[in-house]
C-alpha cells in the first residue's frame, strides 16, 4: 500500500523521467549490436496507442509491474548509477587499438544531480536487503573472506495473473508449471561503501528473486573480487580503483 500511495502522489510521468535518468528505457552507448532500449511507459506513450492512462496503471507501475520492458544491461546500469550518483555508461572494453574508449573513465560520467541524501537512503535500504536479519537476500550475503559487503534488491515479475480465490485457497507459485512461474530478478553492487562492481541477474521462470537470482549474483561477485587479487592478474585492487563502478 505504501508504494501504491507514493506512485499516486508522484505520477507516472515523473516516475518515467527518473527511470530514464537512471538508464532504463533509453539507448545505452555500448559496443554491442542488436541491443534494445526497452520501454518505460508514460501518458504520451499510452495516448499514442489511442488509449488513456488510468490511475490504476500508475499504481501498478509504482511497484514495477505493467508495461515495463527492461533488459539485464539496463538494470545493471541503473544499479551502477544508484551506487555512484553518476550517469555511468556501460562498455565492453576499456580500449580499442590501444586508445581508451570515450566515456570509459569515471571522471567522464556526469553527476545525475540527485540529492546525496536520497541516494544514501536507497543504498542503505539495499544494504539491509542483503545484510540485515530478515532481509530477503540475507542468505546470499558475501562470505567474510571477500572482505566486502554487497547491497542489492530482490524482485519477481509475474507472467500470469493469480486470482484472489487462488490466494485464499493457499495457492503457491511453485505448484505452477515452470512456464507459468514468475521471473526471478536481483540487482546488486559491492562494496556497499566503495562501489566497484554492479550486477543484474534475471532467471526466467525462476519463481523467486531471493531463491534463484540472488545466489547467482553472489557467486558472480565472489569471482569478481577474486580477480582483483594480484595473483589473478592485471586488474587493480579495490583501493586503487578509488570507489569507481
Amino acid at each position: 500500500m505504501y508504494f501504491y500511495e507514493v506512485a499516486k502522489r508522484i505520477g507516472i510521468d515523473r516516475i518515467a523521467a527518473m527511470s530514464r535518468r537512471l538508464g532504463l528505457g533509453v539507448p545505452l552507448d555500448i559496443e554491442l549490436p542488436g541491443t534494445r532500449a526497452g520501454l518505460v511507459p508514460d501518458r504520451a506513450w499510452r495516448q499514442a496507442q489511442g488509449k488513456p492512462w488510468a490511475l490504476g496503471d500508475t499504481v501498478v507501475h509504482g511497484i514495477g509491474q505493467g508495461f515495463y520492458q527492461l533488459t539485464p544491461l539496463s538494470l545493471a546500469t541503473m544499479t551502477a548509477r544508484l551506487a555512484t550518483g553518476r550517469a555511468v555508461q556501460p562498455h565492453l572494453t576499456r580500449a580499442v587499438g590501444g586508445r581508451p574508449v570515450r566515456g570509459i573513465r569515471p571522471e567522464d560520467w556526469p553527476s545525475l544531480n540527485i540529492p546525496e541524501g536520497h541516494l544514501r537512503l536507497v543504498r542503505e535500504a539495499m544494504w539491509a536487503v542483503v545484510n540485515e536479519a530478515g532481509g530477503t537476500a540475507r542468505a546470499s550475503r558475501l562470505p567474510a573472506e571477500v572482505g566486502a559487503q554487497m547491497a542489492g534488491k530482490t524482485g519477481t515479475t509475474q507472467v500470469r495473473r493469480v486470482s484472489r480465490e487462488q490466494r485464499e485457497r493457499g495457492f503457491r507459485v511453485d505448484q505452477l508449471p515452470r512456464e507459468f512461474r514468475p521471473h526471478a530478478l536481483f540487482v546488486a553492487f559491492a562494496p556497499h561503501d566503495n562501489p566497484v562492481f554492479a550486477v543484474s541477474v534475471v532467471v526466467e521462470h525462476g519463481t523467486s528473486g531471493s531463491g534463484a537470482a540472488a545466489p547467482l549474483a553472489r557467486d558472480v561477485m565472489v569471482e569478481a573480487f577474486g580477480r582483483l587479487r594480484p595473483d589473478r592478474g592485471g586488474l587493480p585492487r579495490v583501493a586503487e580503483i578509488g570507489g569507481r563502478t
